[in-house]
């Protein structure tokens, strides 16, 4: 995608750090149990508005995101998604003549296809003490036919490289707070980022959990003939919802409070997680 415009910053990724598997613990606990492993599926829908006087874009994907306990104070990462993406605009309708006739035909956008938000990392927690947890996580982005990158079009970019400090605080069982803040390290000339994620969550009652996310990210200008700098600040509100003892179903809404040189961003998604 142009540099004006923005995709989603794996938003069930950064929901997946700050909590354990269905629960807000006494810990904010961000490794995994030796052995334990979690899936998250989500379908997510989002509309791109570039404010540049381009069409507007629709973004479908559907993504899958894994945790497994290596060890207790390690954890593994992984994310892959399949994704369409097309402007906009209404279905176009042509009249041809077919055998002398004429033919209304409708003509709908062209979608672009790709395999795209391929990443693989760990997670390790340095220190626990008490309601706090301190962790440490490094992520590499693995290049697809889809979204690579968030300021690329499908197919260019990949192979950044995105270290994080994480720390985390449980509120008895109530709830929690967290943050994820660090660097990401785009290849070529692609500026660096630096990214915070801030996340809340409540326990409401009957299993029902509500979480609150908020996701900046700020580019690096790297010398004069560096691109021109973007920013851009979006919050997320979904809710938990018990299925069995194992599968919880997350429902959320998301979008763009403010942004610079970014494209203003609504979402919406469904995610299914699974603790093994």
């Amino acid at each position: 995608m142009a540099r004006a415009q923005c995709a989603i910053l794996l938003a069930v990724l950064s929901a997946a750090l700050a909590v354990s598997a269905f629960a807000p613990d006494a810990r904010a606990q961000w490794t995994r149990p030796a052995g334990d492993r979690l899936t998250i599926t989500t379908v997510s829908v989002h509309r791109l508005d570039s404010q540049a006087g381009r069409p507007d874009l629709i973004k479908e994907e559907v993504a899958l995101y894994g945790e497994f306990g290596l060890t207790s104070a390690v954890t593994l990462i992984a994310r892959s998604a399949v994704q369409s993406l097309r402007e906009d605009v209404p279905v176009q309708r042509r009249v041809v003549v077919i055998d002398k006739k004429k033919t209304e035909i409708l003509i709908p956008p062209e979608r672009e296809f790709g395999v795209g938000g391929i990443e693989l990392g760990a997670r390790v927690r340095l220190r626990r003490k008490g309601p706090w947890v301190v962790s440490a996580q490094g992520v590499f982005g693995v290049q697809g036919s889809g979204e690579n990158q968030i300021n690329a079009r499908f197919g260019e970019g990949g192979g950044d490289t995105d270290l994080r400090l994480q720390v985390g605080r449980g509120l008895g069982e109530h709830g929690f707070v967290a943050a994820s803040g660090g660097w990401r390290d785009r290849r070529g000339a692609d500026q660096d980022e630096i990214r915070l994620d801030l996340t809340a969550g409540r326990a409401l009652g009957r299993g029902v959990h509500v979480f609150v996310h908020s996701y900046s990210v700020w580019s690096i200008q790297d010398g004069a003939g560096a691109p021109r700098d973007y920013s851009g600040h979006r919050l997320q509100a979904s809710l938990v919802l018990p299925v069995s003892r194992r599968m919880r179903l997350q429902i959320g809404v998301l979008g763009t409070v403010r942004s610079r040189d970014m494209a203003r961003e609504q979402a919406a998604l469904v995610s299914l997680w699974r603790r093994f």
